[in-house]
């Protein structure tokens, strides 16, 4: 099963999921990427809590409060990655060497993202409307979540830890 697949059911059953113990690799993977967002949470990497942090005019901007992809492609024109309507390589490659400059503890994630979410790759991820910008984001947080290498101490997230560690195993990274 590839992650493209396993986002894409994620996709369709996050609004049932929950974080569970003791699943196999693939349950494992749904179960990490169930869309509660607890893994932000969950992930204590310096990383994602200023991405999360960070201020911005975009989104949710439906009634139900969700991400469209007008909210996706308005965070991916504030960082300066979308030009002329279109992820640009170029400026993707400059937020990862930027990144690893600022994060430098954060290499082994911006390394897969680099290497999983360039050169076109993060289009095999599923997004609803074909999306790219969210096709992008997905990309880039599955593999955040898979190298995440330092994890808060709760019930909740050391579970969360643990299924993320079978998911990455199950998926031959």
């Amino acid at each position: 099963m590839s992650l493209y697949t396993v986002v894409g059911l994620t996709l369709v059953f996050s609004r049932s999921m929950q974080v569970y113990a003791d699943l196999t690799g693939k349950e494992a993977c749904v179960a990490v990427f169930n869309g509660t967002a607890i893994d932000v949470e969950c992930c204590d990497s310096e990383m994602l809590r200023d991405d999360t942090s960070k201020s911005s005019q975009c989104g949710p901007s439906s009634e139900e409060g969700e991400m469209t992809c007008d909210d996706f492609k308005c965070l991916l024109e504030e960082d300066g990655i979308i030009i002329n309507d279109k992820i640009s390589e170029d400026k993707a490659k400059e937020m990862f060497d930027q990144w690893e400059k600022d994060y430098p503890k954060e290499k082994a994630m911006v390394d897969r993202a680099r290497r999983e979410c360039l050169g076109g790759e993060y289009l095999k991820f599923p997004a609803e409307d074909d999306c790219e910008p969210l096709k992008f984001y997905s990309c880039l947080y599955a593999y955040a979540i898979l190298e995440c290498q330092s994890w808060k101490d709760d019930a909740e997230c050391i579970t969360m830890k643990e299924n993320a560690q079978k998911c990455k195993k199950a998926l031959g990274y």
